[in-house]
């Protein structure tokens, strides 16, 4: 997916670096659910869009997710092992609505 499609992270100004591992979380949860499904992402792009006191961990639109900035900015060596699985958490659910919520059926949700 990533090869032809992009993936893109929009953050606040002076915090792309921080958004990295999410970048790597994005294309890990993508290239799994693939594989698990057989199904290819669709789209031409998947964006993200980091927002400040967001209510909810994250949703899913089809091709945009937003999320809350403290679930995918992380600052080097001061973020904390439960705040990095929690990131891992939201990113991957909201990737999996990409396909549960938009392409399959719900015959093959069981196996997400």
């Amino acid at each position: 997916m990533h090869g032809e499609n992009p993936i893109r992270i929009y953050t606040f100004v002076g915090k792309a670096k921080q958004v990295e591992f999410a970048a790597d979380v994005v294309l890990t949860a993508i290239s799994y659910i693939e594989q698990l499904l057989d199904i290819s992402y669709t789209l031409p792009k998947l964006d993200f869009v980091t927002i400040h006191n967001f209510t909810m961990g994250g949703m899913e639109n089809w091709g945009l997710i937003t999320i809350l900035a403290d679930a995918i900015i992380f600052e080097k060596n001061e973020t904390s092992f439960k705040n990095i699985r929690r990131s891992v958490d939201v990113v991957s659910h909201e990737i999996a609505h990409q396909w549960t919520g938009n392409l399959v059926t719900m015959s093959l949700w069981s196996k997400i």
